[in-house]
């Protein structure tokens, strides 16, 4: 009797975490490109198993991931562990500050997308042509506080502190005792290459990080909050995108924890967000974001086109009632790039609302409208579903046969009531007709109708059928 075992299944493909041994290297415009053939960007397809591609990929975006944060690390931003005081072994994740956290009068708040690594904006860019610098965090901290040491400990105090939050990486593997987000999952270690990717079960949770909801609200708890009198809250300026700026949104958008945070809050930006006005409950939350937040959306406009007000504008292709005036992105699709291409506006915007505590939104007349609707309808009150025009067609086609109908009804009944005998004749007909090999068995009243029609046709070959068998 044969037996399957364990040792029988194909391994888990194994990939260096080194660049170099990937087959890849940095070049003088910081793009990873392929060491065989330096034309080459990084190659997903290497082989025609999925699973063998995400294991190169899971060890490819932990180079790329190691090496974003060295360069933070000399940017002064660190990670810190969540829950405060977990130990190595047990469930934690990481987020990143600057050293003047606990001690800066303004904050700088980002946070990303809930599918994406902790401190990255977007592996296509980080492996493309943009470079690790562009399609990471590491732009960001560099426009906010200076390309290097030197230029921070300038002016050390006029700089804001820096904290990236970690929506994604909210999955904890414990062989190797971090925290990874589900993209990452798909391409993790298993314990054969015919396993399904895990599932998240409790022993995968992080307690107090559990979602992306739970994630913030930790955030604010442990990092955010000073229990030191001495040491006031800070000043916030939050950047949030997609999920994450969901779950930002979501969180401040209550009673509670608006009085509590609120008047720190100096703006707002949300990129690719879906919280939009009729969600909000909280009307101090809703004034807040019609005077200073921007909500940035991917539109054919150029960077910070002003598309919508806080109302909405019916002329844009996307959803633009989110409560606060709408810029566009510059990007026409994707949500991890919006960031990318917009940062230098957002960066520029909140350092004016900083500026000013008496900032308020300017009122703007817009007139913008999407290309792909001033061709034919500028606004959603005429919008059908796909077909409809084709169903409406139909419908009254049979309504104008139906008429039709009734109309002959009304002045040929003697046509109709001919017309219904001979159908129930012709179907009797077919009713009574029995198949038995080789012999048709027909009814009186059916010969009755083929005689009829038979004479009718032809008087010089008279038909000769038996009742009982033609």
């Amino acid at each position: 009797m044969f037996r399957r075992l364990w040792t029988g299944l194909p391994p888990t493909p194994k990939f260096s975490t080194d660049l170099e041994k990937l087959g890849y290297f940095i070049n003088e415009e910081d793009q990873l490109r392929n060491l065989e053939d330096p034309k080459y960007y990084y190659k997903y397809f290497i082989t025609r198993n999925t699973y063998y591609n995400d294991s190169q990929r899971f060890s490819f975006h932990t180079a790329i991931q190691r090496i974003v944060l060295g360069r933070l690390a000399e940017l002064g931003v660190h990670p810190v562990r969540l829950p405060l005081g977990a130990r190595d072994d047990e469930p934690h994740l990481h987020v990143l500050a600057s050293n003047d956290l606990a001690t800066a009068d303004r904050v700088v708040m980002f946070v990303g997308e809930t599918a994406q690594d902790l401190g990255v904006l977007a592996y296509r860019v980080t492996s493309g042509s943009g470079g690790i610098d562009k399609g990471s965090i590491v732009s960001m901290v560099c426009k906010m506080r200076g390309a290097g040491k030197d230029d921070m400990d300038k002016n050390e105090k006029a700089k804001p502190a820096i904290l990236i939050c970690n929506p994604g990486e909210l999955f904890w593997w414990p062989e190797a005792q971090r925290s990874l987000s589900l993209p990452a999952v798909e391409g993790m270690p298993r314990p054969s290459a015919a396993h399904w990717s895990p599932h998240k079960y409790a022993q995968n949770t992080i307690p107090g990080h559990e979602t992306a909801d739970a994630h913030i609200a930790s955030v604010f708890q442990d990092l955010l909050s000073r229990s030191d009198s001495s040491n006031k809250t800070p000043r916030i300026t939050a950047i949030a995108i997609a999920g994450g700026a969901d779950a930002l949104e979501t969180f401040l958008d209550h009673p509670e924890r608006w009085q509590r945070w609120g008047p720190h809050m100096d703006s707002l930006a949300v990129l690719g967000g879906l919280y939009e006005e009729h969600h909000i409950k909280t009307d101090a939350f809703k004034a807040f974001l019609r005077q200073r937040a921007r909500a940035y959306i991917s539109s054919e406009a150029p960077v910070d086109t002003p598309v919508s007000g806080p109302d909405g504008n019916d002329q844009a292709a996307r959803a633009t009632r989110f409560g606060c005036p709408v810029h566009s992105a510059g990007t026409t699709w994707l949500t991890e790039l919006m960031f990318i291409e917009a940062q230098s506006a957002i960066i520029e915007w909140g350092e004016a609302v900083a500026c000013n505590p008496m900032y308020v939104n300017p009122q703007i007349a817009i007139s913008y409208a999407e290309t792909i609707l001033t061709a034919e309808d500028t606004t959603w009150v005429n919008y059908k579903e796909e077909g409809a025009d084709d169903d409406e067609t139909k419908q009254k086609e049979e309504e104008g046969d139906k008429h039709e109908k009734e109309k002959h009804k009304v002045e040929d009944p003697a046509g109709e009531m001919e017309n219904k005998e001979m159908e129930a004749g012709e179907v009797g007909a077919r009713a009574d007709v029995k198949e038995v090999p080789g012999v048709i068995k027909v009814s009186s009243a059916a010969l009755t109708t083929v005689n009829s029609t038979a004479s009718v046709k032809t008087e010089e070959a008279p038909l000769d059928v038996d009742e009982a068998q033609v």
